[in-house]
């Protein structure tokens, strides 16, 4: 490492750091290219349990005629219809009070007027003939049907009295009928009372929508034209002053805001990493620069393992959020040690610091990268859990590429830019300055006696 491998990097100083960094340039492209979102996925597609899955939904499902559906609900909160618990439990949706903690947030300003009960009647109508968003007409609309039962007492007085009403439809047989015609009549429109039992609280009404039943509800990017022209909609029919509160009922557009805020976390996090990575190398090396090189090779390592994993074909879910964050833990390891190094040998020129450096732990770092690499192999072919086999993939792929990067990239950017002396040290600022090792003749002869001129 000392007597043969330093040299040739030195030649290659200028080189290699323009190479790796071109390829570190690819990999950002090929990331971004090759970028997808996926459902969080558990079992491989050839898993007997994925298998029967797929057989129970093919040839058992629903024989009906399937969609999607919205909902629209009136009385709630506009801006914060529900408030969730916060924990640090992972394992707090077991416990038995967890579902008491899940409350609904009413809108205080919401009465249920004569006015308001016109608007809701009127947003059903226009879903009903918006065959853009809506197919045939498919609407559940417990307000217009309470109208049609009886024209000349809509709308009603108040919320007491549209309550009543409402009471009272429920046992004609007009509403039996609907509960025949269509299943489940009950949880696609209706109505919650007050605690009380004398007024309408909240009510609801969905429509069937044209968004595909065979999209992939993990890909927001699928998702969200739909879910825009649904947001339109809801502004339109319903403005500041008759406000409601729009949800997909299968969940659609909820998993689309899920994993954007976790591709947003996964992407914040790696950030967070590499910062709290560069803290590290500082307090590791006393020095502010050459940590800034290792964020390079680190950065440059994290690319082609992302790449590599999504060139596979795997896409960003869960399993990719937490393990794209704990490959900044891995790569780190290999910088880390020979930036150290590097910046605590007594040599003053950067060829001898460097050379110093390969030989404390040049062997070291190919051990580690190695033992790290050789563990990952049995994950690539566990046939059972997905995050497994995701995690083989990351971790191999970070030991190789760490490696790569940190001698082929690192290495050379420290002979050839590397701080020499007291540069960059941050002793001075807390009275702990270093001196400088004077220059001497052995140092710049056998720096002489490496370069390639």
């Amino acid at each position: 490492m000392r007597d043969k491998f330093a040299p040739c990097l030195y030649k290659l100083r200028w080189v290699l750091p323009i190479i790796t960094c071109a390829m570190a340039g690819g990999g950002a492209a090929i990331l971004a290219n090759n970028f997808e979102e996926g459902e969080q996925q558990f079992f491989p597609e050839n898993h007997p349990v994925t298998l029967i899955d797929e057989i129970q939904q093919e040839k058992f499902g629903s024989s009906t005629d399937f969609k999607f559906a919205n909902v629209f609900m009136y009385g709630l909160n506009p801006t914060t219809p529900m408030l969730f618990p916060k924990s640090s439990n992972f394992f707090a949706n077991t416990e038995d009070e967890f579902e008491d903690e899940f409350v609904l947030q009413y809108d205080s300003n919401y009465y249920f007027t004569p006015s308001d009960q016109i608007a809701i009647v009127t947003n059903c109508d226009a879903m009903s003939n918006d065959t853009t968003l809506v197919p045939s007409g498919e609407v559940y609309c417990i307000l217009n049907e309470l109208k049609a039962s009886n024209p000349a007492a809509f709308p009603y007085a108040d919320a007491t009295a549209l309550r009543t009403a409402l009471v009272a439809f429920y046992s004609t047989p007009a509403y039996a009928a609907l509960n025949l015609q269509y299943d489940g009549y009950a949880s696609f429109t209706g109505f919650m009372e007050t605690d009380n039992q004398e007024s309408v609280l909240v009510l609801w009404q969905s429509a069937n929508t044209t968004i595909p039943t065979t999209i992939d509800r993990g890909i927001p990017p699928q998702i969200k034209p739909y879910y825009d022209n649904w947001d339109a909609k809801q502004e339109q029919e319903c403005p500041a002053e008759y406000p409601c509160v729009m949800a997909n009922r299968e969940g659609l557009f909820s998993s689309m805001a899920t994993l954007d805020a976790m591709r947003t976390t996964a992407l914040i996090n790696i950030g967070l990493a590499l910062a709290v990575s560069y803290v590290v190398l500082v307090l590791v090396t006393f020095n502010l620069l050459v940590p800034i090189l290792a964020l390079l090779s680190i950065a440059s390592t994290i690319v082609w393992s992302l790449s590599v994993v999504f060139l596979a074909g795997y896409r960003f879910n869960a399993n990719a959020a937490i393990l794209s964050v704990m490959a900044v833990g891995l790569a780190v390891d290999y910088a880390v040690h020979m930036v150290h190094f590097y910046n605590h040998a007594k040599s003053s020129t950067r060829y001898d610091k460097t050379q110093d450096a390969l030989f404390g732990v040049g062997i070291s770092i190919i051990g580690g990268a190695a033992t790290t690499a050789f563990a990952a192999v049995p994950l690539l072919f566990v046939q059972n859990f997905v995050f497994f086999l995701m995690a083989g993939w990351f971790i191999f792929f970070t030991a190789v590429f760490g490696i790569f990067f940190t001698f082929f990239q690192l290495t050379p950017l420290l002979m050839a830019i590397g701080p020499t002396g007291a540069c960059g040290d941050i002793g001075p600022l807390c009275g702990c300055a270093r001196k400088s090792p004077p220059v001497s003749s052995t140092s710049q002869s056998a720096e002489a006696s490496a370069s390639p001129l």
